[in-house]
């Protein structure tokens, strides 16, 4: 049982202790610290404040940090009972322990050590040289969160029900532990461009020289685990190259390297031994830093861009379990490794000698590659982007950061988002809030004095707020930050001489220049000397933002500010030849360019609505306006060739278009009222026009070949001899009689009485028969005036007529017209 408790101790120490959760090697918290001479670590462009800076042993520069990216200390340590006690002790939260890890587990140690620095100011051009000595140590790796579950749990559930699964499948794939200690040489330069000190440019060389190196890695390694077996399959290899003694196999079978029966690895106690050089490389640094503003900075770089390639007691072992089966293994009833402080019950299983099995039977299935081998390892390359917005003479400044960098094939990001406060040159202060990939938070704090010729550094990414007193060893008590994932700490006291007090020689010194970055240098360069006024700032006498030396078009009207170009001219966005300031049309495409008005607009010199240069119908009358399309032609929504601001019938049908009138109404030639595109009887008769179907044509409803307009009984077929009524001899003969019988008083339209009884027959017919109808016609003879007789004998009908309707007929049955003499 003693081998299972070395295994999980050894496997939780490896997370608690590790502690980075970004191994980002670097205090963030120092990117916006203008006072801090060590600014150019992050980005070689950036430049210190003194003219010199001299870095001493030790203190010149002293960074170390540890983190991770799962564990606070308070997942693993707690007090219960006055004592302190770990996940793995009796009533420990095992599955919240689990938990909280994530599926790899990242973690980091480094540090940084400065042996001798020094940088100094080129007056003459403004560049900056650094040179510097140190000595770096970075410990790092991957933790696969199955690495944690197979000891804490097994084959049981990770939620604590000891529920124990059918089939598990862990994977140790991601597993990897990397250990580097190097020596760095570096030369760097800064130079703001000579021609736009806007940029600062900046790079540095390193050369850097191998101490010791050890890399453990499993590029292919799982457990498929059921109940009756676990099949182990998997490779991995070791890197190492440093003082070792000896390291040594035991094979089951010496023969053919196969299967380890022991090993043992002996290293040198002495700490000068693993300083000694075992490999050579160079990494390079490069940056810059841009000004588009007075009031914003943006910087970026990368850094530690390089390796090594070791050559010196340079080893590489490979290990491979290719499908091993072990079908030995024994669980619990909660399918976990149970310690031997656990009280067997009835269905408790003792799994000390299992366990040992296990072991040994991964040994045994274990084969082992070694040979001596150069091989080149990668130091951490890291991506900084930086962006700050500023008050005047940065007083206070708020700037963002972003890191990314890749770790062991991963990448990982972190987010800064800092106050900064420069008070004065000799103090500066930061506060920030990191995002470390971008899901835990921390609060940081940097720190810049200056006294006499001596500039401290003070800087801290992660600050606990939360401490506690734990027990170790049951021996000693120590103060540790309880709920933290990390610590880091950088601290630096350099020797500085001179100061750059009016940094951009415009006469004004830099504590009272709101614009310290006048080009002055650049344009006396040109023979223009820049005038300022008693803020360090350009002059601007027409007051549009751009200063009187860039400034082309200095008269500028007061209308035009804030639309002026980059050389103070009013812009013309749209190139119509109007400026901004006066243009109401402000995006007049390029075509229209040549035809605008004033003010910038298209000009429309119809009315339409069409700006004419895409009209193409420019004279379009004053009545069709809002009657046109989109390219300035009058609209003939129904396509009948009448536009329709003339058009009385815009609806006009398809095949109804080649016979419409002047105004694009359908033709009735007939006036039948049926349009001639459906009219088949187009030469319908006057008297006719009121009795025609939908096609035009005569309407005969009786079907008895008199059309309607003709026919005396429509409803009713008779023949035409009888006006279209059935035929009655004795109806007939009283009609005949009718005619001839009626008289009138000579000369004029009344009735003599003796007609009456005629007439009242004729009555009683039209009462027997309601669905006759009947003309009365009246006829003269030719003696007379013609006028006289076509009014004697319409008045003669018509008395009739007002005779059978005052006895009984219906109005609508009886029409009345007189024909004179033109029918005797």
């Amino acid at each position: 049982m003693k081998h299972l408790r070395k295994l999980i101790a050894v496997m939780i120490a490896a997370v608690c202790v590790a502690l980075t959760a970004n191994a980002q090697q670097q205090v963030n918290s120092l990117y916006f610290l203008d006072n801090a001479v060590m600014r150019h670590t992050l980005n070689p462009a950036f430049e210190p404040w003194e003219n010199v800076y001299v870095g001493l042993p030790v203190l010149g520069y002293t960074s170390v940090g540890v983190s991770n990216n799962s564990l606070m200390v308070s997942d693993v340590l707690f007090h219960q009972n006055g004592k302190t006690l770990t996940v793995l002790s009796r009533g420990g939260d095992k599955v919240g322990f689990y938990d909280a890890l994530r599926a790899n587990t990242l973690f980091n140690g480094y540090a940084t050590v400065n042996i001798l620095s020094f940088g100094a100011r080129i007056q003459k051009n403004g560049g900056y040289w650094h040179v510097g000595l140190s000595e770096k140590l970075d410990v790092g790796g991957t933790l696969p969160r199955d690495l944690m579950r197979l000891p804490l749990f097994g084959m049981g559930k990770t939620d604590g029900s000891h529920e124990i699964e059918d089939h598990v499948k862990f994977d140790f794939s991601s597993f990897g532990v990397n250990a580097l200690l190097y020596t760095e040489l570096l030369l760097g330069y800064s130079q703001p461009l000579p021609k736009n000190d806007k940029w600062t440019l900046g790079g540095a060389l390193k050369i850097l020289v191998g101490g010791s190196h050890i890399q453990a890695r499993a590029s292919d390694l799982y457990i498929d685990a059921n109940r009756e077996h676990w099949d182990i399959d998997g490779e991995g290899d070791l890197r190492i190259a440093a003082p070792t003694k000896k390291i040594e196999y035991q094979y089951y079978d010496e023969a053919n390297k196969q299967g380890i029966k022991d090993m043992s690895v002996e290293l040198s106690n002495n700490v000068v031994d693993y300083l000694r050089p075992r490999g050579a490389g160079a990494a390079i640094d490069f940056g810059f830093t841009w000004r588009p503003k007075n009031f914003m900075e943006l910087s970026a770089s990368i850094v530690d861009l390089g390796g090594i390639i070791w050559f010196k007691e340079a080893k590489k072992h490979t290990y491979n379990a290719n499908h091993y089966v072990y079908e030995g293994a024994q669980i619990g009833p909660d399918g976990g490794l149970r310690g031997e402080d656990i009280n067997p019950g009835e269905n408790d299983i003792d799994v000390k000698d299992s366990f040992k099995k296990v072991l040994d039977a991964l040994k045994e299935s274990t084969s082992v590659k070694q040979r001596n081998k150069t091989y080149a390892s990668m130091i951490s390359a890291k991506l900084n982007v930086g962006f700050e917005i500023y008050t005047p003479n940065k007083m206070i400044g708020f700037g963002v950061l972003s890191t990314t960098k890749l770790y062991n094939s991963r990448i990982y990001e972190d987010f800064l988002a800092s106050v900064n406060f420069r008070p004065a040159q000799w103090f500066n202060l930061t506060a920030n809030y990191n995002f470390m990939n971008l899901k835990q938070h921390a609060i940081g704090a940097s720190m810049g004095l200056r006294g006499g010729p001596l500039s401290l550094t003070v800087a801290m990414d992660y600050v606990p707020f939360e401490y506690a007193a734990m027990d170790i060893n049951d021996k000693s008590q120590y103060i540790i930050p309880y709920r933290s994932k990390g610590v880091n700490l950088a601290v630096g006291l350099n020797l500085v001489f001179g100061w750059r007090r009016d940094k951009d020689r415009d006469g004004v010194k830099d504590m009272k220049d709101l614009c310290p970055n006048t080009p002055y240098r650049q344009y006396k360069k040109q023979g223009i000397k820049i005038q300022v006024d008693e803020n360090g700032c350009p002059i601007d006498e027409d007051g549009d933002g751009v200063p009187d030396y860039l400034d082309k078009c200095p008269g500028t009207p007061v209308e035009a500010y804030g639309l002026v170009d980059s050389v103070g001219c009013p812009l013309d966005s749209d190139l119509d030849g109007v400026p901004d300031y006066l243009d109401k049309c402000p995006d007049t495409p390029e075509e229209a360019r040549a035809m605008v008005d004033s003010v910038g607009c298209p000009k429309d010199s119809d009315g339409d609505g069409v700006p004419d240069y895409i009209d193409q119908c420019p004279d379009t009358p004053a009545e069709a306006r809002g009657y046109v399309d989109d390219k300035g032609c009058p609209l003939d929504s129904d396509l009948d060739g009448v536009p329709d601001y003339l058009d009385q019938c815009p609806d006009t049908p398809e095949e109804a278009r080649a016979t419409v009138d002047s105004v694009g109404c359908p033709r009735d030639t007939d006036l039948d009222k049926v349009p001639d595109y459906k009219d088949q009887c187009p030469d319908t008769k006057p008297e006719a026009r009121a009795f025609v179907d939908e096609k035009g044509c005569d309407k005969d409803t009786d079907g008895d070949g008199v059309p309607d307009y003709l026919d005396k009984c429509p409803t009713q077929p008779g023949p035409a001899s009888n006006n279209g009524c059935p035929e009655n001899k004795e109806i007939r003969a009283l009609f005949k009689k009718a005619m001839q019988g009626i008289q009138f008083e000579t000369g004029k339209s009344v009735i003599k009485k003796k007609s009456y009884g005629i007439l009242n027959q004729i009555v009683k017919v039209f009462q027997d028969n309601p669905t006759w109808k009947a003309e009365v016609q009246g006829h003269t003879d030719n003696t007379g005036g013609y006028e006289m007789n076509m009014r004697l004998s319409d008045d003669r009908a018509n008395a009739v007529r007002n005779y059978l309707v005052e006895h009984g007929v219906a109005a609508e049955r009886l029409t009345a017209k007189g024909y004179g003499p033109d029918k005797p």
